[in-house]
């Protein structure tokens, strides 16, 4: 049976002085987390939330996110801060 999965990440804090502090981030992240884990809304098997974590952190719970996952896996992977086009 497939499984579903989310990871949710918002970020709130930069270490940037450029990047003012936003509030929404955490917001969100908590928002869409409350709706997926309700089984009567998202049903979701597994939804791991992270907030104003270290980048290097942040990029290994997305690899563990994506691997070992079935194709029929349906992954949801979010979203919230600051972007910055490099």
């Amino acid at each position: 049976m497939p499984g579903r999965y989310a990871l949710i990440i918002g970020n709130s804090q930069y270490k940037d002085k450029a990047l003012c502090k936003i509030s929404a981030p955490v917001a969100d992240v908590r928002a869409l987390s409350t709706i997926l884990k309700n089984p009567e809304q998202g049903e979701f098997d597994q939804v791991d939330v992270l907030i104003n974590k270290e980048s290097g952190f942040v990029q290994r719970k997305i690899v563990e996110f994506f691997s070992g996952k079935k194709n029929e896996d349906l992954l949801l992977f979010y979203f919230s801060g600051h972007g910055v086009l490099d």
